[in-house]
């Protein structure tokens, strides 16, 4: 619905938020990203919002405004380094935007697929190379000095059978992760040619559960994978890419955790994995 909030998961009263920001956005956000004590946010209503946290009283500004862009609504976003912004749009188009000028200013737009583009991700140890997802089931890597608006080459692509509908790079920059409505997760490596891995998993969420995006697990010895499970009992999935298999399944038996949760993070210092269901719950996972 918009909001945007901050919650202290050690709060002894799970329904308080420590700090929300009503109005935030009018169409749901897609993405939020922390830069120092600032929190970051941006979807559907193509605003990329920042609020400071560290002062009183609380002000949001916007940062990146795509309303007058040649380019459709904001599906995802992402920083790739000081002051760039990369935005994936629902009419298949990627786009740069510097942070240092106005927020309304022209942004370079680059026709990079020929349906929705569902995620963008800059590369963790080389903010030139940005990956993108899409409805039309390409998985693409770009270089952006070598990006054309018209006719942008690609330095890696790979293709499912369906829509990807995320994608991800694991720390180190080696590896790039997706998943598709094929029902598969793939382990790509752009760069050494590597053949891809993919691994069998239902991501067939349907109409009424957010498509799956993956995210790796920074803290795992190997290049692992977490992502929703529709498989009963409820729980979250560990998929690894040595082997090519699922590692092992999350869960509680249903005692708690008893919904679908699409979308998963991962503490960058703690091993904490926090899930968010279609509800508006949050679930945290972490060892007591």
């Amino acid at each position: 619905d918009g909001r945007v909030g901050v919650w202290d998961v050690d709060e002894a009263d799970g329904d308080k938020c420590v700090w929300a920001l009503e109005g935030a956005h009018v169409r749901p956000v897609t993405a939020m990203a922390w830069r120092g004590a600032s929190v970051y946010s941006g979807g559907y209503d193509s605003l990329i919002r920042a609020c400071a946290l560290d002062h009183a009283p609380l002000t949001s500004t916007v940062v990146a405004d795509y309303e007058d862009a040649d380019c459709d609504d904001l599906t995802h976003w992402c920083f790739g380094g000081a002051h760039v912004v990369w935005g994936a749009h629902k009419c298949g188009a990627l786009s740069r935007h510097d942070t240092r000028q106005r927020a309304d200013a022209k942004k370079v737009v680059i026709d990079a697929h020929g349906k929705k583009c569902a995620h963008v991700a800059v590369r963790p140890t080389d903010d030139r190379h940005v990956a993108t997802s899409a409805n039309d089931g390409r998985v693409v890597v770009w270089d952006s000095r070598k990006l054309n608006p018209k006719k942008p080459v690609s330095v890696f692509e790979a293709t499912h059978a369906k829509s990807a509908h995320g994608c991800c790079w694991h720390p180190d920059g080696e590896v790039l992760g997706a998943c598709s409505y094929d029902d598969t997760v793939a382990f790509y490596r752009p760069f050494d040619g590597s053949d891809a891995v993919r691994v069998r998993h239902n991501n067939h969420t349907g109409r009424y559960l957010t498509p799956f995006k993956p995210v790796f697990d920074p803290h795992a010895p190997s290049h692992t994978m977490i992502m929703g499970s529709m498989n009963q009992p409820r729980g979250i999935d560990f998929v690894r890419e040595n082997g090519g298999r699922l590692l092992f399944n999350l869960g509680d038996r249903n005692e708690v955790f008893k919904a679908v949760t699409s979308l998963h993070d991962v503490h960058p210092f703690a091993h904490v994995v926090a899930g968010a269901n279609n509800s508006g719950r949050i679930s945290v996972w972490r060892k007591p």
